[in-house]
């Protein structure tokens, strides 16, 4: 069962019956095994969310599953079609807002009110061409509030960097892996590497 999670199938296929399920579900409650959607901290994630529904082996529970994901995508072209118009940009944001509620049974925004919250359900991408140079006096007044900014954004590029290793690692995994074979042999050692 272990050599099953290998972070691509889902758990009905590793563990499809009862029995198994409740093994598989004990190794989650001991930590061995993580089970959930690895999403990551960037624009992308929709587009994971997507993939892991869409392979969802349940036809029904699959339906479900990306039909409120539909429901949220179709809120959030409202909102970028009412770019421009302030009042309608509201009116879109609303919408958005109550459709997630509805959808995921959770509030829009997290930590409201908080330094670290504009935590939105969608927010507007900017760029400016413009370059700035900052001198020593300007440098150390600013250390302080730096580090609640860099901290955020070092999460941020841990997150970004852990998953490009992953993906690197999945792919080169499956590469020595080869067609229809459960474990690899390491080539320097000889060793033989499980699946899981």
């Amino acid at each position: 069962m272990l050599s099953g999670c290998d972070g691509v199938r889902c758990a009905a296929e590793i563990a499809p019956d009862p029995r198994r399920a409740e093994a598989l579900e004990s190794l989650v409650e001991a930590g061995i095994v993580w089970r959930g959607v690895n999403l990551p901290y960037n624009p992308r994630a929709e587009r994971v969310l997507r993939d892991a529904l869409t392979a969802i082996p349940e036809p029904r529970a699959r339906e479900r599953a990306l039909a409120g994901l539909d429901r949220l995508d179709r809120a959030r072209a409202a909102v970028a079609a009412a770019a421009g118009d302030a009042d309608a940009l509201a009116v879109a944001l609303e919408r958005l807002d109550a459709e997630f509620t509805a959808v995921t049974g959770t509030e829009p925004q997290r930590r409201d009110g908080q330094m670290y919250a504009g935590r939105r359900v969608c927010y507007e991408e900017t760029v400016r061409d413009v370059d700035l140079t900052f001198g020593r006096p300007i440098l150390e007044a600013l250390a302080g509030p730096f580090g609640t900014v860099l901290l955020p954004a070092a999460r941020w590029l841990s997150a970004a960097l852990a998953e490009a290793y992953d993906d690197a690692f999945r792919a080169l995994y499956r590469d020595l892996l080869g067609p229809g074979r459960t474990a690899c042999r390491c080539r320097r050692s000889g060793t033989r590497r499980s699946a899981c």
